[in-house]
């Protein structure tokens, strides 16, 4: 189980990784890759609220 502080670096890489994608998208389509960390993040049990619907967003599903 991870302590503390490491579910804050956790919920802090979630974050980074979907504003980076999100900047991504703006650019461009999604590549492959992208599109799987994407969904790999959105299935994951310890994911934020707040990233899975980032996720979601940023895949245009509901």
């Amino acid at each position: 189980m991870l302590g503390s502080k490491g579910l804050l670096t956790l919920a802090s890489y979630q974050v980074k990784i979907v504003n980076k994608l999100q900047t991504v998208k703006r650019c461009r389509e999604f590549n492959i890759d992208e599109i799987t960390i994407l969904y790999n993040l959105g299935e994951s049990t310890n994911t934020r609220e707040d990233c899975i619907v980032g996720v979601y967003l940023l895949l245009g599903t509901q």
